[in-house]
């Protein structure tokens, strides 16, 4: 059997072992790199520097000072570094069982500042929804 090879051939050929060679060491590539979770915003960061935390994951900690609503949701402020921040959420869990001087773990997300009743004086603060319960 004779093969003839002309350039358009060699030209394809090469082409093709070119793309198959990229795609495998995309694919490699691909799988080596590990999927982090975001980064997790403290409280403390989050009262310092709101516009640092926008888009970020919220992680607070802290004890409830004052329950602000309690209905189909509920609404609650924790104090950082003397600076209320107020969390919302709709979790059964957290309408049950938050109530003041409750300690509580969650994770949420900065949407903004807002101002609301603190201690019955109407206050600026960083408004967090909740978003888990628990910041696995």
């Amino acid at each position: 059997m004779n093969l003839k090879l002309n350039s358009t051939s060699l030209i394809f050929g090469a082409f093709a072992l070119i793309a198959f060679l990229l795609l495998v060491e995309s694919s490699i590539a691909t799988k080596k790199k590990t999927n982090f979770p975001p980064p997790k915003v403290s409280g403390y960061e989050l009262v310092s520097n709101p516009s640092a935390a926008f888009g970020k994951t919220i992680q607070i900690a802290g004890t409830v000072s004052e329950i602000l609503y309690k209905g189909n949701s509920i609404r609650f402020v924790v104090y950082f570094s003397g600076k209320p921040v107020a969390l919302d959420s709709d979790s059964d869990s957290l309408i049950s069982n938050v109530q003041v001087g409750s300690y509580v773990s969650v994770c949420g997300f900065y949407l903004k500042d807002r101002e609301l009743k603190a201690n019955g004086v109407p206050t600026t603060m960083p408004f967090i929804l909740v978003d888990a319960p628990d910041c696995r």
